[in-house]
C-alpha cells in the first residue's frame, strides 16, 4: 500500500487530532489551561524561547529542552509557570514540561514529535533563511508511506504493538504490520529508464519510521541539496526497524524491504549504487548491517551511534573485506556517546580502515543529525 502526498496530509491531520485527545488527559491544577488563555511557547527575534505552563497546585516546574544539558527552573506567577532559554542556533527543539518530578506534554502545543517511548512536544527557532530541513521554494520529490507483513520482530518498543499483531496459519512465527517510507526525487518517473542510487536511513531508539522526515526533514534536505547541484538525485528509504540483537532489525531490511524496493522503485542495485546511514541506535544497526554484508553497501555514516563495542555480534573488522567507499564516523561535540565514537574511530584506523571522522556540533539531538545528514549525502556516488 502505498501513500502519497495528499494522504500524508490525512495522517498529518490524524495525528493532529491525536495530539489533541493527548492534551485533555492533564494532571490537576491544569484547568482552563487552552489556546486562547495561554502561549505557551513564543519564540523570540533574538532566538531565544519563552514557555509558559499553567498549574496551581504544582510545586516545582522545570522545562526540558533538547539544546540544553539541563532542565530549566521555571518560576511561578498566579499559577503560570514561565522560563527562558538563551539564544538558539536555527532548529528545531523538543521539550516537556517537568511537574513535581513527572514529565508532562505541552498540553496546548499540538506540535508532538512521533515516538513509542518518550512524549515530547517541540518548537522551531527559525533562522535569517529557510533552513535545508524546512520546505523551501524548490523543486519537491514524493514521500510514499508503505506498510507491509514483517515476520522479525523482538518486542521492543515500536516493534511489538497488539494492534497490528495477528497470527496467520501458515507462518510459524507471528507476522505484523510495519511500515516504511520512500523519497522518490523530483523528476522521478517510474515509467521512465532512469535509474537512482539508493540510500537507506536509519532512525534512533523509540523513534518511527517517520522520525527521520518530521522532524529530520530529510526530504527537504535531499531536495535542497538536488537542487543546489550539491547531491546526485537519489530514492531515500527509511524503514520502522528495531533490534537490540540486531539480527531482526538486519534480517527485517535485507530480506524485506530491500527486495520490496527493488521490486517497485527504478533503483540501482550495484554496491556502489547503494548507502545506508543512521542515527544512534540506527547508527549501531547500519554499522553492524555494513559491516556484516559488504557486498551491499560501498557508502556508510553513522551519526551518534552507541557503545559499537557491545553488540551482541562483533563487526567483521577486516577492511580488505569490507573495502568501503565511505565510512564516516561522527558525534556531537556534547554527545554523552562521543568518548565511545573516538574510541571506534581509533580501533578502526589502528586496523587500517580509512575512516572520516566528524564531530559535529551539538549533542544527542537533531542540530548534530541534521548538520551530518547535510555534508554526508553530497559525497554519497560519486564516481572517483
Amino acid at each position: 500500500m502505498c501513500l502519497h502526498g495528499r494522504n500524508l496530509i490525512h495522517s498529518s491531520a490524524a495525528f493532529l487530532v491525536l495530539s489533541a485527545a493527548l492534551a485533555l488527559l492533564q494532571p490537576c491544577g491544569m484547568s482552563g489551561q487552552t489556546v486562547a488563555s495561554l502561549l505557551s511557547h513564543e519564540v523570540h527575534p533574538d532566538a531565544t524561547i519563552t514557555f509558559r505552563y499553567r498549574n496551581t497546585g504544582a510545586k516545582q516546574v522545570e522545562v526540558s529542552v533538547s539544546a540544553l544539558k539541563t532542565p530549566i527552573a521555571m518560576t511561578e506567577r498566579e499559577g503560570i509557570w514561565s522560563a527562558t532559554t538563551p539564544p538558539l542556533p536555527p532548529e528545531i527543539y523538543w521539550y516537556s514540561f517537568i511537574v513535581d518530578g513527572q514529565p508532562q506534554l505541552d498540553p496546548i502545543n499540538g506540535l508532538v514529535l512521533p515516538n513509542y517511548v518518550f512524549f515530547n512536544s517541540y518548537a522551531v527557532v527559525r533562522g535569517p533563511a529557510p533552513q535545508p530541513w524546512e520546505a523551501t521554494d524548490v523543486p519537491h520529490g514524493v514521500l510514499h508511506h508503505h506498510f507491509y507483513k514483517s515476520r522479525y520482530t523482538s518486542g521492543v518498543a515500536g516493534e511489538h504493538r497488539e494492534d497490528y499483531l495477528y497470527s496467520a496459519p501458515n507462518y510459524s512465527l507471528p507476522t505484523e504490520h510495519r511500515d516504511y517510507y520512500v523519497y522518490t526525487p523530483p523528476g522521478y518517473d517510474p515509467k521512465n529508464s532512469q535509474r537512482y542510487p539508493v540510500l537507506y536511513l536509519m532512525h534512533g531508539y523509540s523513534q518511527t519510521a517517520a522520525d527521520w522526515t518530521v522532524p529530520g526533514g530529510a526530504n527537504f534536505i535531499l531536495d535542497y541539496l538536488i537542487a543546489q547541484g550539491k547531491a546526485r538525485p537519489v530514492i531515500a528509504v527509511m524503514p520502522l526497524c528495531y533490534g537490540f540483537a540486531v539480527d531482526d532489525c538486519s534480517d527485517a531490511v535485507l530480506n524485506e524491504i530491500l527486495p520490496a524496493v527493488e521490486s517497485e522503485y527504478r533503483v540501482l542495485k550495484d554496491r556502489n549504487d547503494r548507502a545506508i546511514a543512521g542515527l544512534s541506535l540506527g547508527a549501531a544497526e547500519t554499522l553492524y548491517i555494513a559491516f556484516n554484508h559488504p557486498g551491499l553497501f560501498a557508502w556508510v555514516g553513522s551519526f551518534s551511534a552507541g557503545d559499537t563495542h557491545q553488540l551482541p555480534h562483533p563487526l567483521s573488522m577486516d577492511p580488505t573485506r569490507t573495502n568501503f567507499r565511505l565510512l564516516w564516523i561522527a558525534c556531537g561535540a556534547d554527545d554523552n556517546f562521543l568518548p565511545v565514537n573516538q574510541r571506534f574511530i581509533s580501533d578502526l584506523r589502528a586496523k587500517s580502515f580509512a575512516v572520516t571522522a566528524i564531530q559535529t556540533p551539538g549533542g544527542h539531538e537533531w542540530t548534530a543529525w541534521h548538520n551530518n545528514l547535510i555534508h554526508f549525502v553530497p559525497l554519497l556516488f560519486q564516481k572517483n
